[in-house]
């Protein structure tokens, strides 16, 4: 892959309780630091043609434990692979199934206390808890499939779902507990009643703050950072105001006048307390990797993505929330899908005879 630069930081989660109306705080503008670029060294190729390891679609999931390992979700009737720090293969978690350490998938992965496995099933719809050493220890179902998920205290899940019971509605954060029963919703000052066709307003991407907090960035619709207390009380919130960013109320079909919506793909506190955020954009030429001809769906015209890579730039910023500013931003042509771990970012590839591979990159900031 050839990556093209523009210059433009768990504990475990105690059970929330409350939130509570904070003041937003506004950055505006390019980053402070003008001599800052964000390096990145290649790590490994996950994924072998023909092989035991062999990926054969682009991946689900893909997450770090603390011992290196690598674990790749696949799509759907696909149990997750293990593969070390090189990106050989180690093994496979679990048998397809419905039993007790069985998948069906894809699966959402996240670490939890001492190096455990919290495993979200989307064909189970089941929470599953591994050792270590990828050990089944227990499960239990959640009443929603789930958007993204921190593993919390005694056994518990803090989850962004869109759940649509009376008691949950309209609430985008949920503590989910070791039974599988949401205890309490919050995230919004009032709940977001919203039709179908905006409910992606409701999707978060999460990140443990390392205190026992964690950080939520809106998936789609704007570019809103906000920083949860233990107890569920909203410490801080950012909104970013940038032109290749503009806010939007839900995904736009693609069309030729109309280019790929922005969202953000991933966020992490890095060693010193900076967020790191993973923002997909359009590419100046993003027509280039889109099908000539427009489809219809439901009576809607729209055009298909044939090439990824040539449609999406991707900005990483890194933001210092202290002091209300942003570190450094850098463009890339190209993009990543997601963060293994923080200081990660991994990235679908497909190799020169057409073989699927998840590339892991590290990011550094470096000044010059």
């Amino acid at each position: 892959m050839r990556l093209t630069f523009v210059a433009l930081a768990l504990g475990a989660l105690s059970l929330p309780h409350t939130s509570r109306a904070q003041t937003t705080d506004t950055i505006r503008g390019g980053a402070a630091c003008t001599m800052c670029r964000v390096e990145f060294k290649r790590l490994a190729v996950l994924g072998a043609r023909g092989g035991e390891g062999e990926i054969t679609s682009r991946p689900w999931w893909v997450a770090r434990d603390g011992g290196g390992h690598y674990i790749v979700s696949g799509g759907l009737g696909e149990t997750p692979i293990v593969f070390d720090a090189r990106g050989r293969f180690v093994r496979r978690l679990g048998t397809l199934g419905d039993g007790p350490g069985e998948f069906r998938g894809p699966v959402m992965i996240r670490l939890g206390a001492g190096d455990s496995l919290y495993t979200f099933d989307f064909g189970q719809r089941r929470v599953s808890v591994l050792s270590p050493t990828f050990r089944y220890v227990r499960s239990f179902p959640v009443p929603q499939t789930l958007g993204d998920f921190l593993p919390a205290r005694n056994g518990a899940i803090v989850a962004n779902a869109p759940m649509r019971d009376a008691a949950h509605i309209g609430l985008p954060l949920h503590l989910i507990d070791s039974t599988g029963v949401a205890s309490h919703s919050f995230g919004v000052a009032r709940p977001l009643l919203l039709p179908t066709n905006k409910m992606s307003q409701e999707y978060r991407r999460l990140t443990p703050d390392g205190q026992g907090g964690f950080w939520s960035a809106f998936w789609t619709t704007r570019y809103r950072l906000e920083h949860w207390s233990s107890d569920g009380t909203l410490l801080q919130a950012i909104e970013r105001e940038v032109p290749w960013y503009q806010p939007y109320t839900a995904v736009r079909p693609i069309t030729r006048t109309s280019p790929p919506s922005p969202n953000i793909n991933a966020i992490w506190i890095d060693s010193v307390g900076r967020l790191w955020t993973m923002v997909k954009v359009p590419a100046k030429d993003w027509l280039s990797g889109m099908s000539k001809v427009e489809r219809t769906n439901e009576g809607v015209s729209h055009l298909s993505i044939v090439n990824s890579e040539a449609v999406y730039d991707m900005i990483l910023e890194v933001i210092d929330t202290r002091r209300r500013r942003v570190v450094a931003s850098q463009r890339i042509h190209g993009t990543f899908d997601w963060s293994p771990a923080p200081g990660l970012v991994e990235g679908y590839r497909e190799t020169d005879d057409g073989s699927p591979t998840a590339e892991v990159w590290q990011v550094t900031l470096r000044s010059r």
